[in-house]
């Protein structure tokens, strides 16, 4: 018996040791950010993000106040999920919400990439979706025709119907931006330019890139048009192996992510539609 507890006495030892070997402080910038990068000495950099968040979260929480209807999903017969859009307010409210989320996971990433954990220009992340030599790589091709295909021929449908009132070109702005562009480059950073980076190299990518996927997958959902635990665990695994074939570059995952959530986001919109108004009231004079 003594042997047995010496045994596992040593084996939480080092269960111990290798916990700590992973970087955790970058995670101090995802419960506020700019914290971290402040402590790392760029205190410019580190401020003018906790400011921007406290900000965003301000804004966020009188929006709370001042909206009655925000936007929801509808599960209907024939309709997996139907998003509908009541209002400006209501865009607004959700933006400022996926705002907050992004600042967390950007602000974690810029911790880590001061502490040196990553290197790959910002400019090459954020021109990732529009750049050629990223989207016509074989395997980008390959991974774009079949999503597109089976997205194409999907059951599934997806609708965004929202008040007659909002403009077609609010509702592609918010597609754009707030299921495609934000998540692409927030997620990545985080999920593959953090903590795929981080246990792949401190342990191992057969570690590192199922147990992020698995994160990965239990942040998801399924509501609207966000992917459930079971597809985002599986695109995990894929963006996590393609990460660690690219030499930990996430640039090439980030393009794949935009233009997956933007042809489901454009799905959407073609299948919705603008829906009339219960109540309006048109005063001239």
């Amino acid at each position: 018996m003594k042997l047995v507890a010496h045994c596992l006495f040593i084996q939480s030892l080092l269960f111990t040791w290798q916990l700590k070997a992973f970087d955790f402080v970058p995670l101090f910038s995802y419960a506020l950010p700019g914290v971290t990068e402040v402590y790392e000495g760029e205190w410019v950099q580190g401020l003018a993000t906790t400011s921007v968040y406290l900000g965003t979260r301000n804004y966020h929480d009188g929006l709370k106040e001042e909206v009655s209807t925000r936007i929801y999903v509808i599960e209907t017969e024939g309709v997996s999920n139907l998003t509908n859009v009541p209002s400006y307010k209501a865009l607004e409210l959700d933006l400022s919400a996926a705002a907050i989320v992004q600042l967390q996971s950007v602000s974690s990433y810029n911790a880590y990439r001061l502490r040196g954990g990553h290197d790959e220009s910002y400019s090459d992340i954020l021109i990732a979706p529009f750049n050629p030599s990223e989207l016509f790589k074989p395997t980008s091709v390959v991974s774009l025709l079949i999503a597109g295909t089976l997205l194409a021929r999907s059951n599934t449908t997806y609708k965004y119907e929202w008040n007659e009132d909002i403009s077609r070109a609010s509702i592609n702005g918010y597609v754009f931006g707030r299921m495609a562009y934000g998540p692409a480059v927030s997620e990545e950073m985080f999920y593959r330019g953090y903590l795929n980076t981080e246990l792949s190299k401190k342990y191992s990518p057969f570690i590192g890139v199922p147990l992020t996927a698995l994160i990965f997958g239990a942040a998801h959902k399924g509501t609207g048009l966000q992917a459930n635990s079971l597809m985002a665990g599986l695109a995990g695994l894929g963006l996590g192996a393609l990460q660690v074939s690219n030499d930990y570059r996430i640039s090439q995952g980030v393009a794949l992510h935009f233009w997956l959530n933007f042809l489901a986001g454009l799905k959407a919109i073609e299948n919705g539609g603008s829906a009339p108004s219960l109540v309006s009231f048109q005063m001239q004079f």
